[in-house]
Protein backbone atom coordinates (compact mmCIF):
# COMPACT_ATOMS: atom_id res chain seq x y z
CA UNK A 1 0.00 0.00 0.00
CA UNK A 2 1.33 3.45 -0.59
CA UNK A 3 0.70 6.11 1.62
CA UNK A 4 -0.41 9.47 0.08
CA UNK A 5 -0.67 12.66 1.71
CA UNK A 6 -4.37 14.48 1.61
CA UNK A 7 -4.76 18.28 2.33
CA UNK A 8 -6.40 19.12 5.42
CA UNK A 9 -10.22 19.58 5.76
CA UNK A 10 -11.41 21.97 8.09
CA UNK A 11 -13.19 21.07 11.35
CA UNK A 12 -16.69 21.77 11.77
CA UNK A 13 -18.48 20.13 14.66
CA UNK A 14 -20.38 17.55 13.93
CA UNK A 15 -23.24 16.37 15.63
CA UNK A 16 -24.51 12.73 15.30
CA UNK A 17 -27.36 11.54 16.57
CA UNK A 18 -27.82 8.38 18.49
CA UNK A 19 -28.52 5.37 16.68
CA UNK A 20 -32.00 4.06 17.40
CA UNK A 21 -31.13 0.64 18.25
CA UNK A 22 -33.09 -1.66 20.73
CA UNK A 23 -30.38 -2.33 23.90
CA UNK A 24 -29.14 -5.24 24.07
CA UNK A 25 -27.50 -7.21 26.38
CA UNK A 26 -24.04 -7.35 26.31
CA UNK A 27 -21.49 -9.64 25.35
CA UNK A 28 -19.69 -11.36 27.86
CA UNK A 29 -16.17 -10.38 26.55
CA UNK A 30 -14.09 -13.57 25.49
CA UNK A 31 -12.23 -15.32 28.05
CA UNK A 32 -8.38 -14.63 27.20
CA UNK A 33 -7.11 -17.19 29.70
CA UNK A 34 -9.76 -19.76 28.14
CA UNK A 35 -8.12 -23.08 27.95
CA UNK A 36 -5.01 -22.32 29.72
CA UNK A 37 -4.05 -23.67 32.80
CA UNK A 38 -3.83 -21.73 35.58
CA UNK A 39 -1.00 -20.90 37.85
CA UNK A 40 -1.52 -23.73 40.46
CA UNK A 41 -2.02 -26.24 37.61
CA UNK A 42 1.16 -24.87 36.25
CA UNK A 43 2.89 -25.86 39.07
CA UNK A 44 1.65 -29.35 39.55
CA UNK A 45 2.32 -29.67 35.73
CA UNK A 46 5.52 -28.56 36.35
CA UNK A 47 5.77 -30.68 39.36
CA UNK A 48 4.82 -33.75 37.48
CA UNK A 49 6.97 -32.87 34.48
CA UNK A 50 10.10 -32.57 36.84
CA UNK A 51 9.35 -36.27 38.60
CA UNK A 52 8.97 -37.29 35.08
CA UNK A 53 12.69 -35.57 34.03
CA UNK A 54 14.22 -37.02 37.07
CA UNK A 55 12.63 -40.73 36.72
CA UNK A 56 13.88 -40.47 32.98
CA UNK A 57 17.10 -39.08 34.27
CA UNK A 58 17.44 -41.89 36.71
CA UNK A 59 16.84 -44.55 34.82
CA UNK A 60 19.03 -43.32 31.28
CA UNK A 61 21.62 -42.80 34.81
CA UNK A 62 21.00 -46.16 35.82
CA UNK A 63 21.47 -47.72 32.26
CA UNK A 64 24.40 -45.38 31.74
CA UNK A 65 25.65 -46.92 35.12
CA UNK A 66 25.05 -50.46 33.92
CA UNK A 67 26.60 -49.95 30.79
CA UNK A 68 29.72 -49.08 32.37
CA UNK A 69 30.00 -51.48 34.43
CA UNK A 70 29.59 -54.21 32.14
CA UNK A 71 32.43 -52.23 29.97
CA UNK A 72 34.66 -52.39 33.17
CA UNK A 73 33.72 -56.02 34.10
CA UNK A 74 34.13 -57.04 30.04
CA UNK A 75 37.28 -54.90 30.28
CA UNK A 76 38.80 -56.41 33.55
CA UNK A 77 37.93 -59.73 31.93
CA UNK A 78 40.01 -59.60 29.04
CA UNK A 79 42.23 -58.17 31.15
CA UNK A 80 42.65 -60.80 34.01
CA UNK A 81 42.22 -63.78 30.41
CA UNK A 82 45.48 -61.57 28.94
CA UNK A 83 47.16 -61.26 31.86
CA UNK A 84 47.01 -64.71 32.35
CA UNK A 85 48.21 -65.46 29.18
CA UNK A 86 51.05 -63.38 29.66
CA UNK A 87 51.51 -65.21 32.84
CA UNK A 88 51.32 -68.37 31.32
CA UNK A 89 53.84 -67.56 28.82
CA UNK A 90 56.33 -66.22 30.99
CA UNK A 91 55.97 -68.84 33.54
CA UNK A 92 56.50 -71.37 30.40
CA UNK A 93 59.35 -69.36 29.63
CA UNK A 94 60.50 -69.26 33.51
CA UNK A 95 60.64 -72.94 33.44
CA UNK A 96 62.39 -73.28 30.12
CA UNK A 97 65.32 -70.59 31.15
CA UNK A 98 65.28 -73.03 34.53
CA UNK A 99 65.63 -75.91 32.69
CA UNK A 100 68.48 -74.16 30.75
CA UNK A 101 70.49 -73.28 33.27
CA UNK A 102 70.35 -76.82 35.08
CA UNK A 103 71.30 -78.33 31.79
CA UNK A 104 74.34 -76.02 31.81
CA UNK A 105 74.87 -76.89 35.06
CA UNK A 106 74.81 -80.04 34.83
CA UNK A 107 77.35 -79.98 32.06
CA UNK A 108 79.74 -77.71 33.87
CA UNK A 109 79.34 -80.17 36.80
CA UNK A 110 80.02 -83.08 34.47
CA UNK A 111 83.24 -81.24 32.61
CA UNK A 112 84.39 -80.38 36.34
CA UNK A 113 84.23 -83.63 37.55
CA UNK A 114 85.55 -85.14 34.23
CA UNK A 115 88.28 -82.52 34.59
CA UNK A 116 88.80 -83.16 38.31
CA UNK A 117 89.30 -86.87 37.52
CA UNK A 118 91.97 -86.48 34.79
CA UNK A 119 94.20 -84.62 37.73
CA UNK A 120 93.73 -87.55 40.16
CA UNK A 121 94.87 -89.67 37.45
CA UNK A 122 97.80 -87.53 36.68
CA UNK A 123 98.18 -87.32 40.54
CA UNK A 124 97.92 -90.81 40.88
CA UNK A 125 100.50 -91.29 37.90
CA UNK A 126 102.83 -88.81 38.86
CA UNK A 127 102.48 -90.16 42.72
CA UNK A 128 103.34 -93.59 41.25
CA UNK A 129 106.21 -92.66 39.50
CA UNK A 130 107.05 -90.49 41.90
CA UNK A 131 107.34 -94.05 44.60
CA UNK A 132 108.38 -96.15 42.05
CA UNK A 133 111.82 -93.28 41.19
CA UNK A 134 112.04 -93.23 45.23
CA UNK A 135 112.11 -97.34 45.25
CA UNK A 136 114.26 -97.56 42.45
CA UNK A 137 116.79 -94.77 43.85
CA UNK A 138 116.22 -96.71 46.82
CA UNK A 139 117.55 -99.71 46.25
CA UNK A 140 120.07 -98.17 44.36
CA UNK A 141 121.16 -96.25 47.55
CA UNK A 142 121.07 -100.07 49.37
CA UNK A 143 123.21 -101.66 46.76
CA UNK A 144 125.51 -98.54 46.77
CA UNK A 145 126.21 -98.54 50.64
CA UNK A 146 126.49 -102.55 50.42
CA UNK A 147 128.97 -102.27 47.48
CA UNK A 148 130.99 -99.75 49.28
CA UNK A 149 130.77 -101.43 53.02
CA UNK A 150 131.55 -104.57 50.47
CA UNK A 151 134.55 -102.77 48.96
CA UNK A 152 135.48 -101.23 52.09
CA UNK A 153 135.46 -104.74 54.20
CA UNK A 154 137.75 -105.87 51.22
CA UNK A 155 139.95 -102.66 51.56
CA UNK A 156 140.16 -102.85 54.61
CA UNK A 157 141.24 -106.63 54.96
CA UNK A 158 143.42 -106.34 52.39
CA UNK A 159 145.61 -103.71 53.38
CA UNK A 160 148.23 -104.18 55.46
CA UNK A 161 148.27 -102.88 59.05
CA UNK A 162 150.25 -99.98 59.65
CA UNK A 163 150.64 -98.08 62.52
CA UNK A 164 151.46 -95.15 62.83
CA UNK A 165 153.85 -94.22 65.77
CA UNK A 166 154.04 -90.19 64.54
CA UNK A 167 150.84 -88.73 63.42
CA UNK A 168 150.30 -87.95 59.94
CA UNK A 169 151.82 -84.74 58.41
CA UNK A 170 155.21 -85.22 60.86
CA UNK A 171 158.69 -84.61 59.29
CA UNK A 172 159.50 -88.10 58.75
CA UNK A 173 156.10 -88.90 56.76
CA UNK A 174 155.66 -86.81 53.89
CA UNK A 175 152.60 -87.31 51.74
CA UNK A 176 152.30 -85.95 48.80
CA UNK A 177 148.88 -84.22 47.46
CA UNK A 178 148.42 -83.50 43.97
Amino acid sequence: AVLTSVAPTPQVPVVMEAPTVALMQPMLPAKLTEGMPNPQEVAQQKKQFVRCIMVQHKEKEAILQQQAEHEIHHARSVAARYKALVFRRLEVQRREEEMAAEHEYLNQLANLREAACRKRAALERQAGDFIMEYRTRKAQDDMNRRSHQMQFQQWKAGRPEQRFSKPPGSASVRLRLM
